[in-house]
Parts: structure tokens; sequence; C-alpha cells
């Protein structure tokens, strides 16, 4: 089975569906298995409950903790759309896969 590092950025409203969407990727790929790694929000508070809710492992309040994470393979950016381009650019330096609400 192939495990997948997820790091999230953005722990409100859309970030909490991409969870619960990855929750149910095994229904769907049975030899994918998402390893919840590692979630950021500027509202540190919404990233410790995403950590409680989904079990990521790790949280923060800044973006790049997540973006940098050797444990995350891809990054799902859910924030404001004027902060997509930074993150994404960012996330794609770092070599991650990248899943961005739009627009880019």
């Amino acid at each position: 089975m192939k495990e997948i590092g997820i790091g999230l950025v953005g722990a409100n409203w859309m970030g909490n569906y991409h969870s619960i969407g990855l929750t149910n990727v095994r229904q769907a790929y049975s030899d994918v298995l998402p390893v919840f790694e590692s979630v950021a929000d500027v509202n540190e508070a919404a990233a410790i409950t995403a950590c409680n809710r989904f079990g990521y492992k790790r949280h923060s309040a800044d973006w790049h903790d997540v973006v940098n994470d050797p444990a995350v393979d891809l990054v799902i950016i859910a924030t404001p759309n004027f902060t997509h381009a930074e993150i994404a650019i960012a996330a794609a330096k770092a070599g991650k896969h990248i899943l961005c609400e739009k627009p880019m």
C-alpha cells in the first residue's frame, strides 16, 4: 500500500472538506493510504481542531512548516485566493505535489 503524506494549509471550511474526502480515499483506491502529517492555519486554534478531528500529527500557524515538512508529499492549499500563488510556488520549489483551490 502506498502512503501519501498529506499537508493541509488552511484548516477551516474548505480544508475540512478536503480532509473529510481524504478519509474516504481507501474506498476508491484500495492501494493508497493518505497519512495526515501536518496542518497549518493562521488561526492556530483551527489547526489544533483539525489535528484532533482528523488525526494530523503536527500543527502550526505558519504554512511554511507544512511546505517544508519532509513527511509531506502532497500540499493542499485551502486558503484565501490572494495567498494561493505564494504557497503553491513554494510547494512546487520544495518538490511537493499540489492541490490548490481555485483560482490558481
